[in-house]
Protein backbone atom coordinates (compact mmCIF):
# COMPACT_ATOMS: atom_id res chain seq x y z
CA UNK A 1 0.00 0.00 0.00
CA UNK A 2 3.08 2.46 0.51
CA UNK A 3 4.13 1.96 -2.85
CA UNK A 4 0.94 2.60 -4.42
CA UNK A 5 0.50 5.73 -1.96
CA UNK A 6 3.62 7.21 -4.30
CA UNK A 7 1.74 7.74 -7.19
CA UNK A 8 -0.19 9.97 -5.01
CA UNK A 9 2.68 11.90 -3.39
CA UNK A 10 3.67 12.54 -6.93
CA UNK A 11 0.32 13.96 -8.01
CA UNK A 12 0.67 16.25 -4.97
CA UNK A 13 3.90 17.53 -5.44
CA UNK A 14 3.10 18.76 -9.12
CA UNK A 15 -0.09 20.05 -7.73
CA UNK A 16 2.23 22.18 -5.44
CA UNK A 17 4.21 23.11 -7.66
CA UNK A 18 1.71 24.39 -10.16
CA UNK A 19 0.51 26.45 -7.16
CA UNK A 20 3.67 28.61 -8.01
CA UNK A 21 2.54 29.46 -11.34
CA UNK A 22 -0.58 30.72 -9.95
CA UNK A 23 -1.38 32.73 -12.64
CA UNK A 24 -0.84 30.62 -15.78
CA UNK A 25 -2.97 28.11 -14.29
CA UNK A 26 -5.75 30.79 -14.11
CA UNK A 27 -5.09 31.48 -17.39
CA UNK A 28 -5.06 28.66 -18.74
CA UNK A 29 -7.81 26.63 -16.71
CA UNK A 30 -9.77 28.93 -15.76
CA UNK A 31 -9.22 28.67 -11.80
CA UNK A 32 -6.14 28.49 -9.70
CA UNK A 33 -5.19 25.39 -7.56
CA UNK A 34 -4.56 27.61 -4.35
CA UNK A 35 -1.91 24.73 -3.02
CA UNK A 36 -4.52 21.76 -3.26
CA UNK A 37 -1.32 19.00 -3.54
CA UNK A 38 -0.46 20.32 0.15
CA UNK A 39 -4.29 19.11 1.05
CA UNK A 40 -3.55 15.96 -0.37
CA UNK A 41 -0.30 15.70 1.02
CA UNK A 42 -2.20 16.07 4.44
CA UNK A 43 -4.07 13.29 3.65
CA UNK A 44 -0.91 10.89 2.88
CA UNK A 45 0.65 11.66 5.91
CA UNK A 46 -2.04 10.25 7.94
CA UNK A 47 -2.28 7.40 5.96
CA UNK A 48 1.46 6.44 6.06
CA UNK A 49 1.54 7.13 10.29
CA UNK A 50 -1.07 4.59 10.49
CA UNK A 51 0.44 2.03 8.56
CA UNK A 52 3.37 2.56 9.68
CA UNK A 53 2.70 2.56 13.89
CA UNK A 54 -0.50 -0.08 13.57
CA UNK A 55 1.67 -2.94 13.56
CA UNK A 56 4.91 -1.73 16.08
CA UNK A 57 2.24 0.67 18.16
CA UNK A 58 5.47 2.46 19.54
CA UNK A 59 5.43 4.73 22.52
CA UNK A 60 4.13 8.07 22.26
CA UNK A 61 7.43 9.16 23.38
CA UNK A 62 9.36 7.15 20.84
CA UNK A 63 7.09 8.18 18.04
CA UNK A 64 7.75 11.41 18.80
CA UNK A 65 11.90 11.17 18.54
CA UNK A 66 11.82 9.47 15.21
CA UNK A 67 9.22 12.35 13.78
CA UNK A 68 11.71 14.98 15.74
CA UNK A 69 14.90 12.72 14.15
CA UNK A 70 12.93 12.75 10.84
CA UNK A 71 11.97 16.51 10.03
CA UNK A 72 14.19 18.76 12.19
CA UNK A 73 18.02 18.63 11.22
CA UNK A 74 16.67 19.46 7.61
CA UNK A 75 14.51 21.93 8.27
CA UNK A 76 16.60 23.85 10.78
CA UNK A 77 19.19 23.83 8.24
CA UNK A 78 17.48 25.22 5.35
CA UNK A 79 15.55 27.49 8.07
CA UNK A 80 19.12 29.26 9.19
CA UNK A 81 20.13 28.89 5.80
CA UNK A 82 17.36 31.57 4.74
CA UNK A 83 17.75 33.35 8.33
CA UNK A 84 21.52 34.10 6.55
CA UNK A 85 20.41 35.57 3.18
CA UNK A 86 18.04 37.86 4.94
CA UNK A 87 20.78 38.97 7.81
CA UNK A 88 23.03 39.49 4.34
CA UNK A 89 20.89 40.40 1.29
CA UNK A 90 17.25 41.55 3.24
CA UNK A 91 16.06 42.36 -0.36
CA UNK A 92 16.25 38.74 -1.72
CA UNK A 93 13.19 37.65 0.49
CA UNK A 94 10.76 40.39 0.62
CA UNK A 95 8.95 39.35 3.94
CA UNK A 96 11.21 36.95 5.52
CA UNK A 97 12.96 39.54 7.93
CA UNK A 98 16.22 38.91 10.65
CA UNK A 99 14.37 38.84 12.80
CA UNK A 100 15.64 36.62 15.66
CA UNK A 101 12.50 36.52 17.60
CA UNK A 102 10.71 35.10 14.09
CA UNK A 103 13.76 32.74 13.84
CA UNK A 104 13.76 31.37 17.17
CA UNK A 105 9.43 30.66 16.65
CA UNK A 106 10.53 28.93 13.12
CA UNK A 107 12.96 26.77 14.35
CA UNK A 108 10.48 26.04 17.43
CA UNK A 109 7.50 25.47 14.91
CA UNK A 110 5.26 28.25 16.51
CA UNK A 111 2.87 29.89 14.23
CA UNK A 112 3.68 33.48 13.38
CA UNK A 113 1.97 35.73 10.97
CA UNK A 114 4.92 37.61 8.71
CA UNK A 115 4.58 41.19 7.41
CA UNK A 116 2.77 39.74 4.33
CA UNK A 117 -0.01 38.40 6.17
CA UNK A 118 0.64 34.99 5.91
CA UNK A 119 0.78 32.29 8.42
CA UNK A 120 4.41 31.25 7.26
CA UNK A 121 8.06 30.77 9.41
CA UNK A 122 11.22 31.84 7.95
CA UNK A 123 11.46 28.95 5.93
CA UNK A 124 7.85 30.26 4.05
CA UNK A 125 6.94 26.52 3.00
CA UNK A 126 7.26 25.71 6.53
CA UNK A 127 3.91 26.59 7.16
CA UNK A 128 3.33 22.80 6.47
CA UNK A 129 5.56 21.40 8.87
CA UNK A 130 3.73 23.68 11.36
CA UNK A 131 1.02 21.79 11.11
CA UNK A 132 2.57 18.75 10.87
CA UNK A 133 4.28 18.81 14.17
CA UNK A 134 0.97 19.54 15.76
CA UNK A 135 -0.72 16.89 14.01
CA UNK A 136 2.17 14.48 15.25
CA UNK A 137 2.00 15.89 18.68
CA UNK A 138 -1.11 14.77 18.79
CA UNK A 139 -0.39 11.17 17.69
CA UNK A 140 2.15 10.92 20.13
CA UNK A 141 -0.05 11.75 23.28
CA UNK A 142 -3.20 9.23 21.91
CA UNK A 143 -0.28 6.69 21.48
CA UNK A 144 -0.68 5.76 25.69
CA UNK A 145 -4.08 4.09 24.90
CA UNK A 146 -3.09 0.27 24.78
CA UNK A 147 -5.73 -0.06 22.11
CA UNK A 148 -4.41 1.43 19.19
CA UNK A 149 -7.71 1.67 17.48
CA UNK A 150 -8.76 3.81 20.00
CA UNK A 151 -5.75 5.82 19.69
CA UNK A 152 -6.27 6.36 16.16
CA UNK A 153 -10.15 7.10 16.78
CA UNK A 154 -9.13 9.86 19.60
CA UNK A 155 -6.47 11.79 17.44
CA UNK A 156 -8.99 12.09 14.58
CA UNK A 157 -11.80 13.14 17.21
CA UNK A 158 -9.29 15.56 18.92
CA UNK A 159 -8.69 17.28 15.23
CA UNK A 160 -11.85 17.29 14.18
CA UNK A 161 -13.25 18.97 17.50
CA UNK A 162 -10.58 21.50 17.27
CA UNK A 163 -11.51 22.30 13.83
CA UNK A 164 -15.11 22.75 14.64
CA UNK A 165 -15.25 24.48 17.76
CA UNK A 166 -12.04 26.73 16.68
CA UNK A 167 -14.57 29.08 14.46
CA UNK A 168 -17.25 28.89 17.55
CA UNK A 169 -15.15 30.77 19.90
CA UNK A 170 -15.20 34.52 21.32
CA UNK A 171 -11.08 34.56 21.49
CA UNK A 172 -8.97 34.41 18.22
CA UNK A 173 -5.23 34.66 18.10
CA UNK A 174 -2.39 33.67 15.60
CA UNK A 175 -2.97 30.19 17.39
CA UNK A 176 -6.28 29.25 17.20
CA UNK A 177 -6.75 30.47 13.51
CA UNK A 178 -3.66 28.17 12.64
CA UNK A 179 -4.05 25.56 14.12
CA UNK A 180 -8.37 25.91 13.96
CA UNK A 181 -7.71 25.09 9.92
CA UNK A 182 -9.92 22.90 8.21
CA UNK A 183 -7.10 21.35 6.75
CA UNK A 184 -6.04 19.29 10.19
CA UNK A 185 -9.05 17.41 9.05
CA UNK A 186 -7.46 15.76 6.44
CA UNK A 187 -4.79 14.00 8.44
CA UNK A 188 -7.71 12.35 10.20
CA UNK A 189 -9.08 11.49 6.59
CA UNK A 190 -5.74 9.87 6.01
CA UNK A 191 -5.76 7.95 9.29
CA UNK A 192 -9.22 6.13 8.10
CA UNK A 193 -7.48 5.27 4.78
CA UNK A 194 -5.61 1.36 6.18
CA UNK A 195 -8.91 0.68 7.84
CA UNK A 196 -11.10 1.08 4.43
CA UNK A 197 -8.47 -0.86 2.92
CA UNK A 198 -8.62 -3.71 5.46
CA UNK A 199 -12.35 -3.61 4.95
CA UNK A 200 -12.92 -3.85 1.44
CA UNK A 201 -9.70 -5.74 0.10
CA UNK A 202 -10.69 -9.33 1.13
CA UNK A 203 -14.27 -9.00 -0.65
CA UNK A 204 -12.15 -7.44 -3.94
CA UNK A 205 -9.20 -9.27 -4.13
CA UNK A 206 -6.96 -7.18 -5.15
CA UNK A 207 -4.12 -5.61 -4.42
CA UNK A 208 -4.69 -2.04 -6.22
CA UNK A 209 -7.35 -1.58 -3.78
CA UNK A 210 -5.35 0.59 -1.62
CA UNK A 211 -4.38 3.14 -4.08
CA UNK A 212 -8.04 3.36 -5.16
CA UNK A 213 -9.70 3.89 -1.94
CA UNK A 214 -6.86 6.01 -1.70
CA UNK A 215 -7.80 8.41 -3.91
CA UNK A 216 -11.52 8.51 -3.33
CA UNK A 217 -10.50 9.68 -0.09
CA UNK A 218 -7.96 11.82 -0.61
CA UNK A 219 -8.46 13.69 -4.39
CA UNK A 220 -12.01 15.46 -2.91
CA UNK A 221 -9.86 17.08 -0.46
CA UNK A 222 -8.24 18.66 -3.74
CA UNK A 223 -11.37 21.30 -3.22
CA UNK A 224 -12.00 20.66 0.63
CA UNK A 225 -10.54 23.92 1.91
CA UNK A 226 -12.17 26.23 -1.03
CA UNK A 227 -15.82 24.85 0.45
CA UNK A 228 -15.31 24.90 4.02
CA UNK A 229 -12.88 28.09 4.44
CA UNK A 230 -12.00 29.91 0.86
CA UNK A 231 -10.04 32.66 2.60
CA UNK A 232 -7.42 29.81 4.16
CA UNK A 233 -5.47 29.04 1.54
CA UNK A 234 -5.04 32.66 0.74
CA UNK A 235 -3.62 32.81 4.32
CA UNK A 236 -1.12 30.02 4.57
CA UNK A 237 -0.02 28.74 0.51
CA UNK A 238 2.30 29.33 -1.52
Amino acid sequence: MIKNIQLLRAIAAISVMICHFESFTKYLFGFQLNGRGVDLFFVISGCVMALTTRDKHPSGLNFFKNRIARVVPTYWLLTLAVFSVALIAPKLLGATRPNFIELIDSLLFVPFIKSSGLYQPVLFLGWTLNLEMFFYTIFAIFLFLKNYTFSLIGIAVTLTAIVAVAPLTPVHSVWHDFYGNPMMIEFAMGLAIPYLADFILPKLGSRRMPLIIASILALPTIFLCDLLAPEVPNLVSC
